[in-house]
């Protein structure tokens, strides 16, 4: 256990060590390893749900791009949740890679569809 005076950081030194830390702990983890070191906590929650079998992992493929890996509860989880799931992951890869690009969520489910099995949803 590492000891730091945290009394004379500043903010962002205080963010640094935190981030830092969490990185450190979550690496050790057999089943958070995967999750990113500035992990939110609703995420670290659905990660421990899905443990559980609370929560289900839907892997959301598009054409040319590496699938979305999105959780949603197991129970009473419809369409409108996985679509404001995705939106939600979107939405950290966003602030992840520091990228203030807007999207269009309207415009995004009027041109695309969640499909399964050939079956729009």
């Amino acid at each position: 256990v590492m000891s730091v005076n945290t009394d004379n950081l500043t903010h962002e030194e205080l963010c640094e060590l935190t981030t830092s830390t969490l990185s450190r702990i979550l690496s050790t983890d057999s089943l958070m390893s995967d999750l990113p070191g500035d992990i939110h906590l609703e995420e670290i929650q659905a990660q421990i749900a899905a443990v559980k079998g609370q929560y289900l992992t839907v892997y959301v493929m598009r054409d040319d791009q590496e699938p979305l890996k999105i959780m949603i509860p197991e129970c009473g989880s419809n369409v409108l949740d996985l679509k404001k799931a995705i939106k939600r992951h979107f939405e950290l890869q966003q602030i992840r890679k520091k990228d203030k690009t807007k999207i269009s969520w309207k415009y995004i489910w009027r041109t695309y569809h969640l499909q399964l099995e050939n079956r729009d949803l």
